[in-house]
This record gives C-alpha cells, sequence and structure tokens, in this order.
C-alpha cells in the first residue's frame, strides 16, 4: 500500500536526539508489537521531533499528505498532543498544518475542528493541566490565520467568544466571577505575541476593525474588574500606595505595541518567537475553514476564596530593575511582550517537563531551559530573567505549581551547566534579602528551605561575608530570622562542624546548639539500666547481633530485673549513644537490634 512504501521515511526523517516521553502525559498510543504499530509510533516520533527547518517541514507534510486519509486518525492525534505538550513549537505544528492545507484540506478541517472541541473540553476544568491546555489551543487557534488555514475573522471570532463569556460574567457579578473571568482575558491576551500582526493588520473581512473592537471589548472589562493584587498571593507587599496588578500588566504589555503596530506592523515583532512560517509564505493552501462555534462553559464559586483556589493570579517576581530584565524597550532593543513570551516559555517548560525532576527521565526540564528560544542579544539578560522567573514560580503564593523540590533541582542543574548562572541567579538572591522586610512570611520560609538544600549541594558555598550585618540585628529582624532559618535547615542537612567552619566568625552566632543526645536523659538511663548500659556500650563497639544481646539478657538476668520496657529503653538508648556521629550509623545500629526491640516489645504487652 501507498502507507507502507512512504511510513519507513519517517524514520529517516526524524532529526536525530535522544528520545523522551517525559512531557506527555502516559505512554505512546500504541506499544503493540505489529509493523503497523511500529509505523505509527514512527509517524508519531517524527511528529514529535519536527524542528521546523524547511527541508523538514516539507518532507514531513510530504509523507503525511501521502498516508492521509488512511492514517487520519492517528496523524490527528500525534498533532493535536504535540500542540498541547509541546508549548514552545506551537508555530512548527500550526506551519505543519498549513502546509497540509494545500495538499489535503480535509484533513486541516478536521483539525480545526478538533481543536475547537478540544478547547471546549478544557474550558470545563480548573486543573492545572487543562488552563495550561486551553491557553496553548487558544494561542495554536489565532495562529492558523497565519499560515492561510482560517480567515483572520474567524480566529478573532472564537478569541471574541471567550472575551465574551468574560463580561458575562462581569455582567452578572456572582461570587467569585472575576478569577475565572481573568483567566479568559489572560488566555485571549496570551495568543498576541504570536497572533497580534496578522490579526491587527488583516484588511480581509475586515479583520483589523474586529481586531479593534475585540481588544475595546477587552478594556471594558479591564473597567468593571476590581484591580489589585490577591492579598494571599503576594511574594511582596506592593510599596507605598502602589497597585500591582498582573493582568493589568499583560494588558499594558499588549496595548503599548498595539499603538506602535498601527504605525508599524512590525513592532508585533517578538524575537523569542523564530519566524517559523517566513520560508512557507507560498506554500500554505488556499483553502479557507470555518472552525465551529466555540461554546465556553459557565462556571460557578461558592465564593472568591473558592475561586482564587481554581483559577490563581499569574504567579511574577518582579525584584530586579527592568533594565536587568527587559531592557527599557528601546528602539532595536526587546520590546513590551518579550518579557511576558519568555515567561511563558519557562513556566510552559516547567509544566510540561515537570517530571523530569525524577532523575530516570532522560531530558530534564533544566536542559529543556537551556534550549530555549530566548534572544541572544543580551545573554546575561536572559539569566537574570530565567533567575528571577524561577524563583517567582517557586515562591508564587498561596502554593506553587509543582513541588518545591523540582525548582530546587531545576536551579541546581542550571547553576552545574551554564557556569555564568549562579552570579545572575545570587544577584537575585541578593535583592530578595535585601527586601526581605516586604516577604510574606510563607515565602520566606520556602525561600530559606530552598537556600538551605541548594547550599548543601554546592560545598555550603556561599558569600556570607556580605550578609555579616545580621548579627547586630535584633532577633526578631527578618534578615537574621531568615539567616538563622537557613542556618538550622543546614545543620540538618549536614554535619553541624561542616556548616560552622564555612559561616564567617560573625554568624556563627546563629548557629543552633550541637546536635547530640540528651545528657540528663542519658544519666537518667544510666541510674536506671543497673550498669547494663555500660554493657551494651560495649556489646555495639563488639557488633553483637541481637540474638546474642538476648541470649545475655536472659541469662544474666537483667532482663528479668530491669523487666521488658526498662530492657527495650536501655538497648535503644546505647544504639542512639554509639550511632550519634551520623544518621547511617544510627539507622545501621537500630537495623541490626530491630529483631531484638520487636522481642523485647512483644515481651513488654
Amino acid at each position: 500500500t501507498p502507507r507502507a512504501a512512504t511510513m519507513g521515511d519517517y524514520r529517516g526523517g526524524k532529526r536525530s536526539r535522544r528520545e523522551d516521553g517525559s512531557h506527555f502525559r502516559g505512554g505512546g498510543p500504541m506499544m503493540g508489537g505489529s509493523r503497523s504499530d511500529k509505523e505509527m509510533m514512527e509517524m508519531r516520533d517524527a511528529i514529535i521531533h519536527c524542528d521546523g527547518s524547511p527541508e523538514m517541514m516539507r518532507s514531513l507534510s510530504s509523507l503525511l499528505a501521502q498516508d492521509l486519509p488512511a492514517v487520519t486518525e492517528h496523524a490527528l492525534k500525534f498533532i493535536m498532543e504535540c500542540v498541547q505538550e509541546l508549548p514552545v513549537k506551537t508555530p512548527v505544528y500550526a506551519t505543519l498544518v498549513g502546509l497540509l492545507n494545500a495538499k489535503v484540506p480535509e484533513f486541516v478541517e478536521e483539525v480545526i475542528r478538533t481543536a475547537i472541541e478540544h478547547l471546549e473540553s478544557a474550558l470545563k476544568s480548573s486543573q492545572v493541566s487543562d488552563r495550561t491546555r486551553a491557553r496553548l489551543l487558544l494561542r495554536f487557534i489565532a495562529i492558523l490565520p497565519t499560515v492561510g488555514a482560517i480567515e483572520p475573522a474567524a480566529a478573532l471570532e472564537v478569541l471574541d467568544t471567550v472575551v465574551s463569556a468574560a463580561l458575562s460574567a462581569a455582567d452578572l457579578a456572582e461570587p467569585g466571577w472575576q478569577p475565572r473571568s481573568d483567566f479568559l482575558i489572560y488566555i485571549t491576551l496570551a495568543a498576541m505575541p504570536w497572533a497580534g500582526e496578522t490579526l491587527s493588520s488583516s484588511t480581509e473581512s475586515n479583520a483589523n476593525e474586529i481586531f479593534e473592537v475585540l481588544m475595546g471589548s477587552i478594556e471594558d472589562y479591564l473597567g468593571r474588574r476590581v484591580q489589585g493584587p490577591d492579598p494571599a498571593a503576594m511574594v511582596y507587599a506592593a510599596p507605598g500606595a502602589q497597585v500591582d496588578d498582573w493582568l493589568e500588566e499583560l494588558w499594558g504589555r499588549v496595548n503599548e505595541v498595539r499603538k506602535a503596530g498601527k504605525e508599524d506592523p512590525g513592532s508585533w515583532s517578538v524575537k523569542s518567537i523564530p519566524p517559523v512560517m517566513a520560508p512557507f509564505a507560498q506554500d500554505f493552501g488556499e483553502s479557507r475553514h470555518v472552525p465551529p462555534p466555540l461554546a465556553v462553559p459557565e462556571m460557578g464559586f461558592s465564593g472568591p476564596a473558592e475561586a482564587l483556589a481554581a483559577f490563581p493570579v499569574r504567579s511574577r517576581l518582579r525584584i530586579l530593575s527592568q533594565q536587568l530584565t527587559e531592557g527599557m524597550w528601546e528602539a532595536g532593543d526587546w520590546g513590551p511582550l518579550e518579557r511576558f513570551v519568555a515567561e511563558e516559555y519557562l513556566a510552559d517548560t516547567l509544566w510540561a517537563f515537570e517530571p523530569g525532576y525524577r532523575r530516570a527521565a532522560i531530558i530534564p526540564a533544566a536542559e529543556q531551559l537551556g534550549t530555549l528560544p530566548l534572544p541572544a542579544d543580551h545573554p546575561e539578560r536572559c539569566q537574570f530573567l530565567v533567575a528571577e522567573t524561577l524563583f517567582g514560580e517557586m515562591l508564587a503564593l498561596p502554593r506553587p505549581a509543582h513541588e518545591a523540590v523540582f525548582y530546587h533541582i531545576v536551579v541546581q542543574d542550571l547553576c552545574k551547566a551554564i557556569p555564568s548562572f549562579p552570579a545572575k541567579m545570587a544577584k537575585v538572591v541578593g535583592e530578595m534579602f535585601r527586601q526581605l522586610g516586604r516577604m510574606d512570611p510563607e515565602a520566606r520560609e520556602r525561600l530559606a528551605d530552598w537556600m538551605a538544600h541548594h547550599l548543601s549541594c554546592f560545598d555550603l558555598t556561599w558569600p556570607w561575608r556580605s550578609w555579616v550585618h545580621v548579627a547586630d540585628k535584633p532577633r526578631n529582624h527578618p534578615q537574621r530570622a531568615f539567616c538563622q532559618s537557613v542556618v538550622r535547615r543546614l545543620c540538618r542537612l549536614s554535619y553541624f562542624d561542616r556548616v560552622r567552619d564555612s559561616l564567617p566568625e560573625e554568624l556563627k552566632c546563629l548557629l543552633p546548639n550541637k546536635p547530640g543526645l540528651n545528657p540528663d536523659y542519658l544519666h537518667e538511663a544510666l541510674n536506671a539500666s543497673s550498669g547494663a548500659l555500660h554493657d551494651m556500650a560495649a556489646f555495639m563497639k563488639s557488633k553483637t547481633p541481637a540474638d546474642k544481646i538476648m541470649a545475655w539478657l536472659n541469662e544474666s538476668g537483667k532482663l528479668a530485673q530491669l523487666g521488658a520496657p526498662a530492657a527495650a529503653k536501655v538497648l535503644t538508648v546505647a544504639a542512639l549513644q554509639h550511632g550519634q556521629k551520623c544518621i547511617t550509623h544510627h539507622n545501621v545500629l537500630l537495623k541490626r537490634y530491630e529483631p531484638a526491640l520487636r522481642a523485647l516489645t512483644a515481651l513488654g504487652g
């Protein structure tokens, strides 16, 4: 068959790189051993690893076109899987759809229908994965006019449906309406860096005028909502009377480019979004499809707390100066959307590759972060931005999107992989430390957890000299309390003596008491043991087995004299005392004498 003749070419067309499935929830769709299954997996791998190069795009689209419609179901599933699970490559898959539209327009019609269905399904849920997929699907649909798959006016109608749902909720003003409506406006604005230029400048069906109406509707919504941050989500208290609103900031960035775009559509250009589509302008098909109507489901909440738990504010950290992280939006430099796109890339990559923090995964998240298409003209600025964004995600309140240890490991891996990154990371930490008085207590403790874990993995190296002034602060001063919290955690993760030696003399006052057994408890146990504690200590030193100790307790009469509970206490104290050098020694001794302890516990009832 034609499919059998061409399917093997997928393997040859796939670019050489390591396999990774960590970002796909679950395994491949077919894991059987038949030739058909293997061919389908080769097709799936070819779609996943498509890198957007002209040669690969043309080859892959030709191969798929030859095999369609025989493989429609599988190809559709694989493309939609990639659109929803590989956030950085949305333009790549939109371009692939555009190329297929010239050869198999009926398949592209199915892609568009399926994308709308998946978007509706994702909008019914408040789970973090579904929220992310809804944003990525709306982005994908908004890009389709750029590749000629749908009319710009049709994409704007989909976007307008989402905005209208937010406005309707604002009109009804039921309890807890705003967080979800904010989310709907957010995912609409979030599509603009990828689609804004086409949607705002196209004159087909008066699309540019419809675009302005859409922007006006968003502005109308922003005027109805309550401005200001969610108090429970503020990592830092805003200084003075300043209002820090995440959605207003995003609108300000998009609106700035929108105004500039009226004079120069190129103002929408974002350096972080590679122009994948440019080489194919003459290759896209002329068939324009009409997306099915989108229905945005309504959601009800008991109040703002429940709504914010389901749709939290977008996490952000603005601790460094704008000059360091994105520049001042000067001509020829980064524009207002550059930082937003970079933050989206980072958050989406952490989400897509989160299983990579489990060391068994082949490609961890940190390696993917190192390959993001961030602008190459300011590498230091990119590193500051990455560090600040990572800490913003890690410290997000009321809870981060992923387990705290995941962020710890990503920062550690970046420090190991990029020699210049530790200095940029330390700069962010230093600035957070300087403004610690405004930091939320929960975020402060979370930062202390990270810092102790990080230092324990990097030979306890930190420029403590720059923080020695905290020794003169009152005990409850935020900076002193933070340093003391870090040191206390370090003593749990490393040897006390090593932690002490890593600190300058001025900060040794922050050390807790050296860990060890309570001398009063030891003295009490010794007095109550009738000399058995000394004997037990000798047994520990000679590594006497548990059964021999039980035999000695019986033969010496100590078990009858002390009773089983007291004998168990003596054995436990002896093991703890002998093994107090480190936790490993404790574990070895307690495991060795576990049978004896179990026997004594059973005897004691």
